[in-house]
């Protein structure tokens, strides 16, 4: 009895080192995105700072079991309010934003590459946003490891091209914007 409590408590200790070594360590995020033929889009998680084989979080070309769903019966009853109160709506507006930024602040590109083709109906609407885009274009080329190509096509519609890059964060710091938003808008007053 002793030998399997014991053998039960080091694989907890064991678990609970992996859980914590996955929080603390940096994740990388590899993420791929291709408009021809059709959209597909990839993204693959390397936990423990890359040190782990490739794990695919999302693929747009995995076959997934389509699964029959049952028929539903429509329910007369109440309509639900989707209504906050009118103090907790307005600190969420405001509180938003910075949550974002903080949650943006964690993360850092370690590579950029992006390869495309658009048009617009008119021509000088392409050219137009054309001009929008290239400080974003010319700025990027100062980063290192980034590679962007826009290439506009005056002949017509059209929106083709490859994105790829890798993003880099440690998943524990991502708790502490959320604890800080959580804090401001559910917080006490």
């Amino acid at each position: 009895m002793f030998l399997a409590v014991t053998i039960l408590l080091w694989l907890f200790v064991a678990i609970l080192a992996v859980l914590v070594g996955l929080l603390a360590t940096p994740m990388r995020l590899g993420f791929n995105v291709k408009s021809d033929p059709g959209l597909q889009f990839m993204v693959i998680a390397r936990p423990f700072g890359g040190a782990c084989p490739p794990l695919r979080v999302i693929d747009s070309q995995r076959k997934r079991p389509k699964k029959e769903k049952p028929a539903r019966k429509k329910k007369p009853g109440k309509v639900k309010s989707r209504q906050f109160a009118s103090g907790r709506a307005a600190e969420l507006r405001s509180e938003l934003p910075k949550l974002l930024s903080g949650l943006l602040r964690r993360f850092s590109i370690e590579s950029l590459s992006m390869d495309g083709e658009f048009g617009l109906a008119d021509p000088a609407d392409t050219g137009s946003l054309y001009g929008v885009l290239t400080p974003f274009i010319y700025g990027a080329a100062r980063i290192p490891r980034t590679t962007i190509t826009i290439r506009p096509n005056f002949e017509g519609r059209c929106l083709s091209g490859e994105f790829e890059g890798t993003l880099r964060f440690i998943p524990a710091a991502l708790f502490v914007p959320v604890l800080v938003f959580a804090w401001n808008v559910f917080g006490p007053r």
